[in-house]
């Protein structure tokens, strides 16, 4: 990611694999888990990991136990890892390099070298990564006595708010930036658009904001031609903004609107929403939604037709491919096959048809932002898979209700359950007396217990995955 070294995907990794066990796991564990790396590397990382937790967090908030006997366990409770990764961005040095980049778009090598102990043939190599990473985007940097970042203005500023987003969500922990005026005016420009001026908000505004004054501040103009076609508003820009242009402002606007961090209403984009590049991709997006999942009301057409003419928007000023949009979005596709299963089979038949249709337009950021408008849209009774169960039991009528309810309330992201009371209706036969004394070895058959464990409704929920994939 942005020519990061892959130490830092690792530890993220780590972290997360770790978040996700219910107790300590062995260190070998871990290193199958991750896969990429030997069980050495993986205990030098962990006591990196470690040190910075215990830099950043009290041990009531986060902590991590390393046991040669036990394993390795990580504790969390109210807090979140945004302080640990952005630590661990910052050690790299391609963070610094974005830094310099940032503050005048070019800096002296040799000064840069020297102040951060790195060799000019390490130097080279650091850039040509990040090179390969931002090439898509016909941006580039060059390396001599200079390192400078070439490319389209308007790139350049979204591939540093996508850069600085990734790692802070905001402005507020950037450490080297000052950031109470660019908060000030942020919460002014909320007032100005009349939108929520929460914190986070804020927060985000005023890195964008920041991004594009720095940018001004160092003379480099914008060229507007097609995101001022595309995107037109009757909002002016705000007198306290004193180094904006129009066309910046316009600019500014435009992208919060199409990564739907913001939503305007004083807006004229009728046209443009509706004859686009991407208007005929929108019609078979339509197409196919209505075929593999559910009809569509106006109103909701519409909402596809606004996503994707963001999408064409965006794709105007930077390729919908790559690191930059998959900071802004990250979808993990796993667990939505595991949380909602019969949502992903209907999803998968959307996208594999869609994407047939309207190949050019079905990439990676596409299909995030796909997946997340088709799960707002999909009506709740197709959101899970129905599945009829019958339950036999000598328990009370009343505490048959109870174990009913309780099924269904433990099992609700599993499938839609309902209960019925002829054998042959079932998909799936639950029972709490074990009559025949002998081992179960029907699928459509489970034994529990009249008083429900864990482990009980961990055998139904396997039971339910036989009956889904039957």
């Amino acid at each position: 990611m942005f020519g990061f070294s892959k130490d830092c995907t690792i530890k993220k990794e780590m972290i997360l694999d770790l978040d996700n066990q219910e107790e300590s796991v062995p260190s070998q564990v871990l290193t199958q888990n991750i896969g990429s790396v030997t069980n050495q590397t993986i205990r030098k990382y962990l006591q990196e990991i470690k040190s910075n937790i215990d830099n950043l967090y009290t041990p009531e908030e986060l902590r991590i136990e390393i046991n040669r006997r036990s394993g390795i366990r990580l504790f969390r409770q109210n807090a979140n890892f945004d302080r640990l990764f952005a630590a661990i961005y910052e050690e790299n040095i391609i963070y610094e390099i974005f830094r310099y980049l940032l503050n005048e778009r070019t800096f002296e090598s040799k000064m840069f070298c020297e102040k951060f102990q790195i060799s000019l043939s390490n130097l080279r190599r650091k850039i040509q990564d990040i090179n390969d990473a931002i090439a898509i985007y016909d941006l580039y940097l060059t390396v001599g006595k200079k390192v400078t970042l070439y490319g389209n203005e308007s790139s350049i500023r979204l591939l540093f708010f996508s850069f600085y987003y990734v790692i802070h969500h905001g402005i507020r922990t950037i450490s080297f930036v000052d950031s109470q005026e660019n908060l000030q005016q942020a919460e002014k420009i909320c007032h100005y658009l009349a939108i929520e001026p929460s914190q986070t908000r804020i927060d985000l505004l005023a890195l964008w904001l920041f991004i594009n004054q720095r940018s001004i501040e160092n003379q480099k103009p914008l060229a507007l031609g097609v995101v001022t076609n595309q995107f037109k508003t009757q909002i002016t820009c705000p007198n306290f903004l004193e180094n904006f242009e129009e066309p910046d402002w316009h600019f500014y606007l435009a992208i919060l609107e199409a990564l739907e961090f913001i939503s305007l209403k004083e807006n004229d984009n009728f046209q443009a929403e509706h004859e686009n590049k991407f208007s005929e991709a929108t019609r078979h997006w339509i197409a196919s939604y209505e075929e593999h999942v559910a009809e569509l009301t106006i109103a909701q057409k519409e909402q596809v037709t606004k996503m994707m003419y963001h999408l064409s928007l965006l794709d105007e000023v930077l390729v919908l491919e790559g690191d930059v949009y998959t900071s802004f979005e990250v979808i993990n596709e796993e667990k939505w096959r595991t949380s909602y299963p019969n949502f992903a089979s209907r999803f998968a038949k959307f996208w594999s048809d869609f994407s047939k249709a309207a190949p050019e337009e079905s990439r990676d950021f596409v299909k995030a932002k796909s997946l997340l408008l088709c799960f707002d849209l999909i009506p709740e009774e197709l959101l899970y898979q129905k599945v009829s169960l019958c339950l036999l039991s000598n328990a009370s009528l009343n505490k048959q209700t109870q174990i009913k309810r309780h099924l269904k309330n433990q099992l609700q992201n599993k499938a839609a359950l309902t209960f019925v009371e002829r054998l042959k209706a079932a998909d799936l036969v639950i029972q709490t007396e074990d009559i025949t004394g002998k081992k179960v070895k029907d699928s459509n058959q489970v034994i529990l217990s009249t008083v429900l464990s864990r482990q009980d409704i961990l055998t139904v929920a396997k039971a339910l995955e036989v009956v889904r994939e039957r």
